[in-house]
């Protein structure tokens, strides 16, 4: 299951050039479930399929992949995650 909860990204988090991508997105996938992501260009699609894949992270919020709690994972463990879980 993804459960996300409030999750914010923003690109050049704390800079005068920052981006904001995702605003408190909160989403939950059950196992077996489908779903499409669909927006315009620059609506976040792709910053939000990279969090879920473990790729990219973000600032606010939380994530959790089968009862894992992502957003707290070193980078080792994120790999491991995406190579057991994810694809």
């Amino acid at each position: 299951m993804i459960k996300i909860e409030n999750l914010t990204k923003t690109y050049n988090y704390k800079k005068s050039n920052a981006f904001t991508a995702l605003t408190d997105v909160s989403l939950t996938v059950e196992d077996g479930e489908m779903l499409a992501i669909i927006g315009k260009s620059g609506a976040g699609k792709s910053t939000l399929l990279h969090i879920i894949g473990c790729i990219d992270t973000f600032e606010k919020g939380t994530y959790t992949l089968d009862d894992i709690s992502v957003h707290k994972l070193s980078d080792k463990k994120l790999a491991q995650i995406r190579n057991q879980k994810v694809g």
